[in-house]
């Protein structure tokens, strides 16, 4: 008996400017937003960009997201002063690659066009 198993989904990071038709009820850029939780998309279209203009995946963010901890833990863990500029480094190092970055709230609340959440 085959199970019907759905395809996997591509989530990238959303760009709330682009992403229009979203209502943002559970947005974390919305300020208004009732549960702030979401921070995705599953259209390409509607996703930040990286350096390269391709959408970011919502898989190479959490990566981001996971390095950062484990260089601010290490920052928490530093014995010694001589320890505290090496892991400086580290965070300032993951904090460079930094895959995003969320437009100003202003820019997609209220565009000129009307057309915000």
């Amino acid at each position: 008996m085959a199970e019907n198993i759905p395809e996997k989904r591509t989530w990238y990071v959303c760009d709330p400017l682009k992403n229009t038709g979203c209502k943002k009820l559970s947005c974390v850029y919305h300020p208004r937003a009732q549960f702030r939780k979401c921070a995705r998309t599953s259209d390409p279209a509607c996703a930040m960009l990286d350096e390269s203009g391709e959408p970011i995946t919502w898989e190479a963010f959490d990566e981001y997201r996971m390095r950062l901890a484990v260089a601010y833990a290490n920052k928490l863990a530093v014995q010694t002063p001589e320890e505290a500029p090496i892991a400086d480094d580290m965070v300032n190092d993951v904090m460079s690659t930094q895959p995003h970055r969320c437009p100003p709230a202003e820019t997609w609340l209220n565009p000129p066009d009307g057309t915000g959440g």
